[in-house]
């Protein structure tokens, strides 16, 4: 950083740029515009609209990459922007931030949205992004439990499917997805209804529940801790939380960070590694925090191997409900058998989709795998299904009770309006008419997931 941009660092700690007092927000903004207006154009214009009124408004970039794209899009819409620095303490990098004009306020927010749909991949987002990324109308899955949300989300997140999430709402909540992934959302549908029936899927279900539970307890133990505590949050694949009364410490294979309470983010960045980075929580003691070291030094090409099973016991011990053999049974049958239930799927629903089509990798599947390794027939599903037989009735049922549907009144002639708006390539434009003609016409007939 130039010396000026290092005065500025230190007036924004001096000054908190962190505070929710939207007036010293504002008064930074215009300083920092004000400061770098006589030596950079587009200060100069931004600065001149401050001082006459107009509100500055920001967007946050966690990265050097998207602010650089981000200011490179708005630039070519014609957004008047600028770049700089929010300091954030001397244990943390600073965020870049892009300032820009509430004149501007639609088209900025249309071309960030639009860029973080195209750039981010099976992220949970604002709706607004969702919205403003769709080729048509935005989606919605609606009227979901907890554990069929949470499927939802695990599918999407592995699936690359970026999502906005509603609720709850009378214990129910909603998913929004974008037009083009209406595909993939059918077959994901479908899984989840294959996973969430029989013996295993009412396993899954309670599964599900301790671990949603387990969350908000281990997080609102982090925000409150007390005098003296200390502990681990770990998950299978080695993300880990150190929690102390001063500080959280986040390590993973790539990255440290400290995190202290003092920090006006310190609840935000909290859930930010809890639900953005760890998938699985398990929390330990320091002693059990100082055995698993142990274990895992002692055969390092295990590494992995061992923390997945350490871990699994630990969390038995903590309330997880357990497999058994009629449970495990039940899911090695499902599993052997997911091209017969996609084959009742197409009869019912009169559409061809291919369940393969998706990854199906998912953490839930870890309990039944740890107990298929301990009782020494993980290789062979086959050898505990023997002549179990399939019965799809109630999956069929649980799929068709799903609703979706567009979440908005939508027409071509809106779309194609939009794409002139936005100088769509021509062949580009007869391309996607062409496929919502289709889309359109087939969600007329189509009796797959019910639609409002």
């Amino acid at each position: 950083m130039s010396e000026a941009e290092n005065q500025l660092k230190i007036c924004f700690e001096t000054l908190n740029f962190l505070s929710s007092n939207v007036n010293t927000m504002s008064n930074i903004l215009m300083a920092v515009v004000n400061h770098y207006g006589h030596q950079d154009p587009v200060a100069g214009k931004l600065a001149k609209e401050f001082n006459k009124g107009v509100t500055p408004m920001y967007t946050v970039c966690y990265s050097e990459k998207n602010a650089r794209n981000i200011v490179q899009s708005l630039k070519e819409s014609g957004v008047n922007c600028y770049k700089t620095y929010m300091d954030k303490g001397a244990d943390q990098e600073p965020d870049i931030i892009v300032v820009y004009s509430s004149s501007q306020k639609d088209l900025a927010e249309k071309v960030i949205n639009r860029y973080y749909a195209e750039n981010l991949h099976g992220q949970a987002v604002e709706k607004s992004i969702i919205h403003d990324g769709s080729k048509g109308p935005m989606h919605k899955v609606y009227n979901l439990s907890p554990e069929q949300c949470t499927l939802f989300e695990e599918y999407c997140r592995n699936n690359g499917i970026n999502i906005a999430c509603d609720g709850p709402e009378k214990g129910k909540y909603s998913i929004y997805y974008q037009q083009q992934d209406k595909r993939k959302m059918e077959i994901i549908a479908r899984r989840i209804a294959v996973d969430l029936s029989g013996e295993s899927g009412r396993y899954l279900s309670r599964w599900i529940r301790y671990a949603n539970e387990n969350f908000e307890k281990i997080n609102m133990r982090i925000l409150h801790t007390e005098k003296n505590d200390h502990f681990f949050v770990m998950d299978p694949e080695g993300h880990e939380l150190e929690v102390t009364p001063s500080y959280v410490k986040y390590k993973s294979d790539v990255e440290e960070n400290k995190l202290y309470r003092s920090n006006p983010e310190f609840k935000e960045r909290v859930n930010f590694y809890l639900a953005g980075h760890m998938q699985g929580h398990v929390l330990l003691t320091p002693e059990q925090h100082k055995e698993l070291q142990s274990i895992q030094g002692k055969i390092a090409a295990d590494t992995a191997r061992l923390r997945k099973e350490f871990l699994h016991q630990i969390e038995m011990q903590q309330g997880c409900p357990q497999v058994d053999e009629i449970i495990y049974q039940d899911f090695a049958a499902k599993e052997r058998n997911l091209e017969n239930y996609n084959k009742e799927f197409d009869e019912r629903s009169g559409r061809k989709r291919d369940i393969f089509e998706i990854r199906h990798e998912n953490r839930w599947n870890a309990s039944f795998f740890a107990f298929a390794d301990s009782h020494g027939f993980a290789e062979s599903v086959d050898h505990t299904t023997g002549g179990k037989e399939l019965q799809p009735e109630e999956a069929m049922e649980l799929y068709e009770s799903f609703e979706s549907g567009p979440d908005e009144d939508y027409s071509v002639e809106q779309e194609l309006h939009r794409m002139l708006d936005e100088n769509v390539p021509e062949a580009e434009m007869d391309e996607q008419i062409h496929e919502m003609m289709e889309e359109l016409s087939s969600d007329s007939q189509d009796p797959e997931m019910t639609h409002s």
